[in-house]
């Protein structure tokens, strides 16, 4: 079976059991080999280069990404046990779907990809792009929770209509957001989250 049709068959999955999940984590793990193993994508960027539209593939993943691990760090250390419970059970299946949507995205070979072009049509690549991005990871530095999971949502707003995979990641993440808003968040510094603004300080 090719990367794209294990692609189909994984984002097209509906959880609803742990076995399924499981599965569907499975289809997940094969789709990822098969892409390690397939050959460079015809004008695919020599290795130490960047085009622009990797670099606008490479932003997203990494945001998605940083996202995981500050809702994982939000649940964890932030909530109280009683409702950290019902989230800690919910959160692998928005993780997964966050990894379908990564590697999704990782099949973007070249600026004239379907998904690339939607994403431009959707002002998520290029200087647009730059700018949430680098205000995402300012905010992780400086701001508190909501102001950190608000900005996350200019960006998730508009990748779920692209990426279904990732409209119940947003669902819970203000799911979450909502139960933290009123709480402390200085922990939220302590992540860590640094030299994320790479290619795209030049828009400071």
């Amino acid at each position: 079976m090719s990367p794209v049709a294990v692609a189909e068959v994984v984002t097209t999955k509906v959880v609803t059991t742990k076995e399924e999940l499981e599965e569907l984590r499975r289809k997940l793990e094969e789709q990822r080999r098969q892409g390690q193993s397939a050959a460079p994508p015809e004008g695919a960027p020599a290795e130490g280069r960047l085009t622009s539209w990797s670099d606008d593939v490479n932003g997203l993943v990494q945001f998605l990404q940083d996202l995981k691990e500050i809702m994982r760090f939000l649940i964890r250390d932030r909530l109280p046990k009683t409702p950290r419970e019902l989230f800690e059970q919910c959160s692998p299946t928005v993780e997964t779907q966050m990894d379908i949507a990564i590697a999704e995205l990782k099949q973007i070979d070249s600026e004239n990809h379907e998904i690339y072009i939607k994403l431009r049509d959707a002002d998520l690549t290029g200087n647009p792009l730059k700018l949430k991005l680098r205000e995402f990871w300012r905010r992780i530095r400086t701001s508190p929770v909501s102001a950190v999971l608000k900005t996350a949502d200019r960006i998730l707003g508009s990748l779920f209509p692209i990426l279904a995979t990732l409209e119940p990641v947003k669902e819970f993440k203000e799911t979450l957001e909502e139960r933290l808003e009123n709480d402390g968040d200085a922990g939220l510094q302590s992540l860590n989250i640094t030299g994320r603004e790479q290619w795209w300080r030049q828009a400071e």
